[in-house]
């Protein structure tokens, strides 16, 4: 098992959290030709245009910083309901994917969920193939796609632990 935590965000972290984002983002969006600037200005719209879409769409949401020895490595953003969890968001920054931190985020979200008998939800983009691999691996079951996104769900299947 990877030792990490998961911790609640301080005022501090928006640099941090603001960061993550682009991250995600950055491949895409450096290959439509802009410069540096224009990037950062984009960037920094989008992720204000998600952050406050999510907090309208979640009113309970709640962000957490991943830390993986002491370092701040991503972000997980959860909305707990009365019978279900709603993962909004699990991003890593690129230097820590594909090393399993993200698969044992998840292994102990599903832990707690299964625990408290609920069913977990997550949307993924059609296109991030390893992810919806990995989601299937863990149990989550596809029940819907539109538009960009497969909605998959996980309702307390048993839990790979390889």
């Amino acid at each position: 098992m990877i030792n990490f935590e998961t911790n609640r965000i301080e005022n501090e972290d928006s640099e941090f959290l603001f960061n993550v984002y682009a991250s995600s983002r950055m491949e895409e969006v450096v290959s439509w030709g802009w410069g540096k600037e224009q990037i950062i200005q984009f960037l920094q719209m989008q992720y204000d245009c998600q952050k406050r879409s999510y907090e309208i769409h979640y009113p309970n949401l709640e962000t957490r910083i991943i830390t993986f020895k002491n370092e701040k490595i991503g972000r997980l953003l959860l909305a707990d309901c009365d019978d279900k969890l709603t993962i909004v968001d699990i991003t890593l920054l690129p230097n820590y994917q594909n090393k399993g931190i993200g698969k044992n985020v998840l292994l102990d979200l599903l832990m707690n969920a299964k625990r408290q008998n609920k069913v977990v939800e997550l949307k993924v983009f059609h296109n991030n193939e390893q992810a919806i691999r990995l989601y299937k691996r863990l149990g989550f079951q596809q029940v819907s796609s539109r538009d960009m996104y497969i909605q998959m769900e996980w309702k307390g299947n048993e839990l790979e632990r390889k």
